[in-house]
């Protein structure tokens, strides 16, 4: 392969990596200010959008940090697989519960 060719591929990768993050964040926020408005404006907290449940979801990253992100170099390489998986499906599962605990309110 042509080493300018591998050049663009990597920038592609990384392009599509930023997106992929850009655009999971966006969704773990709109499931945020979900639970926000179902569990804590009913308590008198102020409703938030998805803009401010971004916001607060990047603060509370830099607080707690990457925990967990950081795999072992000897684990199997296909790891970041399921952690695409859990960040798929956490936000999902934390609305399908909210939405059961909704009920019993």
């Amino acid at each position: 392969m042509n080493t300018a060719l591998k050049i663009l591929a990597i920038i592609a990768i990384v392009v599509l990596a930023i997106v992929a993050i850009g655009l999971l964040a966006v969704y773990w926020a709109w499931a945020l200010s979900i639970l926000w408005g179902w569990f804590l404006v009913p308590l008198g907290v102020k409703s938030i959008g998805v803009a401010h449940a971004y916001g607060f979801t990047c603060i509370t990253g830099l607080i707690l940090g990457t925990r967990g992100l950081n795999t072992n170099k000897t684990e199997d390489k296909d790891a970041w697989k399921s952690q695409i998986v859990v960040y798929l499906l956490s936000p999902i599962l934390a609305l399908g519960f909210g939405y059961i605990a909704l009920g019993f309110m």
